[in-house]
């Protein structure tokens, strides 16, 4: 059985939106290493992202050197796999960045689910989705 882990970090002077999402990446496989998973699935809509961290081999773009850095990290866990969604069926992740920015909040959820969250939640594990 599975745990929905999410955080809600703000990054300051990103030079560009391919950065941004390499760097959320980035933090989601520092906060499996952190909580001491040993398998993980990390979703995301960013299809350009996912596809290079599944790529064998690196590019020269300027997120290059942090895909680099995601799969040398990732290889401290047993098992990892980065999945896309869609973005239409990632709105549990847009609700908790753009709430939890609102509120000014840092935090950290395992096994717990703000209250402003927990119907959108509940949708999701029965499928239901937005």
């Amino acid at each position: 059985q599975g745990a929905v882990c999410s955080k809600v970090v703000i990054n300051e002077n990103v030079p560009s939106v391919f950065v941004a999402e390499a760097l959320a990446y980035i933090q989601s496989v520092y906060l499996g290493l952190d909580l001491g998973l040993m398998k993980v699935e990390i979703e995301g809509d960013a299809l350009f992202i996912i596809r290079k961290l599944r790529r064998e081999y690196d590019d020269k773009f300027e997120s290059g050197a942090y895909i680099r850095n995601e799969k040398w990290l990732s290889k401290r866990f047993h098992t990892y796999k980065f999945k896309y969604i869609h973005r239409s069926m990632n709105n549990i992740a847009h609700l908790l960045a753009t709430k939890g920015l609102k509120r000014g909040d840092r935090c950290c959820l395992q096994d717990g689910v703000p209250i402003f969250a927990r119907e959108e939640v509940e949708k999701d594990r029965m499928g239901e989705g937005f």
